[in-house]
């Protein structure tokens, strides 16, 4: 049986997940996008991988 493609969700509600979007998608890549409130709402459940976009533990340090 053929494999069905992989649903990846991409958090929207903080930092910017565009990057990430034009890479996952030219990899193949099914994208949806999620807000806190679709989460919250049960759409993990239709997504295989979720990606939360940030820019890790120094990016609110910026010019500190």
């Amino acid at each position: 049986a053929p494999l069905r493609p992989v649903v990846v969700g991409l958090y929207g509600g903080g930092g910017a997940p565009f990057n990430q979007a034009a890479i996952l998608a030219a990899c193949g890549f099914a994208l949806r996008f999620l807000s806190d409130a679709e989460i919250r709402a049960g759409a993990l459940d239709e997504i295989d991988v979720l990606v939360l976009p940030g820019g890790g533990f120094r990016a609110g340090r910026a010019g500190r």
